[in-house]
């Protein structure tokens, strides 16, 4: 009877571990496409725009933090 009940459980980690990983490649393949043989990968048009933002989120906040330190100051 334990027995069984720890194959259940090793049964429903093991479940969850392959939802996991299959989750985690298919968000990732929304952003990146694999390279096949000796070609290497490339961004996909949803990849390139959330660098986009990223690099675009990055300069907002420079730039609020150096008017919010001249603000400070004076």
């Amino acid at each position: 009877m334990i027995s069984a009940i720890f194959s259940q459980l090793t049964s429903g980690a093991s479940s969850f571990i392959t939802f996991l990983t299959s989750l985690f490649n298919n968000v990732i393949a929304i952003f990146w496409t694999a390279g096949e043989g000796s070609t290497i990968g490339s961004l996909t048009d949803v990849g390139i725009l959330m660098i986009t933002a990223v690099a675009v989120g990055f300069c907002y906040f420079g730039i609020r933090f150096i008017t919010r330190l001249v603000k400070l100051r004076g």
